[in-house]
């Protein structure tokens, strides 16, 4: 497996790598890089079925802050971008900006752009925004270079 700097990717959230891991990656059928810790269950079954699908990359070795882009849908409540933005902002990120608008009758879509401080900041987030009521969908994490 070669080693390769992976640009814009999105992070697996079967397996929630972060910046401390050690990672692989591959393209999915949508042509979307993920990015999964070398021990993930479903990195396995990929190689099982391909041994050259996946490769191994590297964290970018930018000194932090990193952007970052979280998709969010969530069941219309009041207050609810409140909420998501409290919890963003209590993990000491920066919020550089925020767009909430409704999708559909029965979701709402919340679009953040952030910038970390510290590494281990995005797991923590996105485990107390899945904790928020409403929360139906978290997509993958986007890293902006």
């Amino acid at each position: 497996m070669a080693t390769t700097i992976v640009p814009d990717c999105v992070l697996a959230t079967c397996c929630r790598p972060t910046v401390e891991d050690a990672i692989v990656a591959y393209t999915n059928a949508q042509g979307i890089v993920e990015v999964h810790q070398q021990g993930c269950v479903h990195i396995a079954e990929i190689q099982q079925q391909s041994a050259h699908a996946v490769y191994d990359v590297q964290w970018n070795t930018q000194p932090y802050p990193l952007d970052i882009q979280l998709r969010i849908e969530t069941s219309p409540r009041p207050q609810q971008r409140e909420k998501l933005l409290s919890v963003i902002a209590k993990e000491q990120s920066v919020i550089l900006k925020s767009m909430y608008s409704n999708s559909q009758q029965h979701a709402t879509a919340f679009q953040t752009t952030i910038s970390l401080k510290r590494p281990s900041a995005l797991q923590k987030i996105l485990q107390k925004i899945e904790q928020i009521e409403g929360v139906m969908h978290i997509k993958p994490p986007t890293i902006l270079c």
